[in-house]
């Protein structure tokens, strides 16, 4: 399950994106953009923001913070990343409070070490695909869950390339500029 899986299970399918990337960084170094934000907003009214970089000293890993209507919050941080860990469970009568960045950890994590530490999921991942194969079954992760967030992604290309928001047909896995 990725972090945009994780968000549309709690709001609901994504109905918009508007994102931007850049390269502010690590320009000498890689091809690609090293920093991207978007954000998304789903059928069900609530909105989320995304910010990935991997120029960020010290770095902070991933965090997903989702507050509700009421106030209750509940955020998960991975940091370093690999390492899943809740930060914040403030619902009324059930209040939990680990502040992950707190916490006396290796802020910078060569991305060498955490592919390296990241390449058993991916192995499992490989394997249980074989496995559903061989088993003539459903894998864990079918090619339509892995699109809802693919299409997400695409979209922040998109939206960077044209400037515009990019709405999805609720319907369908299609996206169209507006």
């Amino acid at each position: 399950m990725t972090y945009i899986d994780l968000l549309q299970w709690f709001m609901g399918p994504v109905a918009e994106v508007t994102g931007r990337c850049g390269t502010y960084i690590h320009g000498d170094y890689i091809e690609v953009e090293d920093a991207a934000t978007a954000l998304l907003t789903f059928t069900s009214g609530a909105m989320a923001t995304i910010s990935a970089t991997t120029g960020l000293t010290p770095a902070e890993g991933v965090q997903i913070r989702i507050t509700g209507s009421s106030g209750a919050t509940v955020a998960l941080a991975e940091y370093p990343e690999g390492t899943g860990q809740l930060e914040i469970w403030d619902v009324p009568g059930q209040v939990f409070h680990a502040p992950v960045l707190g916490r006396a950890v290796n802020a910078d994590v060569s991305s060498s070490v955490i592919n390296d530490a990241l390449k058993p999921y991916h192995a499992l991942q490989v394997s249980d695909f074989i496995a559903a194969l061989r088993e003539n079954r459903e894998p864990a992760v079918t090619g339509v869950e892995a699109m809802k967030s693919l299409r997400v992604v695409e979209a922040i290309y998109e939206s960077h390339r044209t400037g515009k928001t990019v709405r999805f047909d609720p319907a369908h896995l299609s996206s169209q500029v507006s």
